[in-house]
């Protein structure tokens, strides 16, 4: 049966094709990766996944407030690698996911509305507009991914996967319908 078969993505190679798809776990109030997280990544190790894929670790606390994984720090590295070489005692590869953030559909405050692509409406709150990153928030947020995986690769995990889907930042920039700019980073 194929999904119990070793399978290779470029320099990886999993003991089988089960991967646990990433969800939103919830972490210490400093972002870093808890115990109990820890060990509910654990846990599907156990239980035979060939890799997991962690929710979204967003690379920076810049342009939102958030409760949940972090990873632009150094001081994160510790408890990331506790998960990986856990994670690793059983056979499991583990990737972790990076991203820059929720944009438009973060919950608003009108006199702190989030950020996106464009000014477009936000999504909780449609009467309340997003506002747009500059060129230079851009750019630090490519800086802020590319440390985010820098990070992951410190901590000895096997992938990092970008974090581009569903109405988040990423998926906002990729998409006409919340992409309005006319500058280099504008269309879809």
């Amino acid at each position: 049966m194929k999904l119990f078969e070793k399978l290779k993505i470029g320099n990886v190679t999993l003991k089988n094709r089960i991967i646990m798809a990433p969800m939103a776990i919830q972490n210490e109030c400093d972002g870093g990766y808890s115990q109990r997280t820890i060990q509910y990544y654990v846990e599907r190790a156990k239980g035979g996944a060939g890799m997991i894929i962690t929710g979204m670790n967003h690379c920076t606390d810049q342009f939102e407030d958030f409760n949940c994984s972090l990873l632009n720090s150094f001081h994160h590295v510790s408890r990331l690698g506790v998960l990986v070489e856990q994670v690793h005692w059983y056979g499991a590869k583990i990737c972790i996911q990076i991203g820059p953030g929720s944009g438009y559909i973060n919950p608003v405050d009108p006199k702190n509305p989030p950020y996106s692509a464009s000014p477009i409406p936000c999504y909780l709150k449609p009467s309340v507009n997003c506002r747009e990153f500059s060129k230079e928030d851009i750019q630090q947020i490519v800086r802020s991914m590319g440390y985010a995986a820098s990070l992951a690769k410190k901590a000895h995990a096997d992938a990092v996967e970008i974090h581009g889907y569903g109405g988040y930042i990423l998926d906002q920039f990729m998409c006409d319908l919340w992409n309005k700019r006319t500058d280099e980073y504008g269309g879809d």
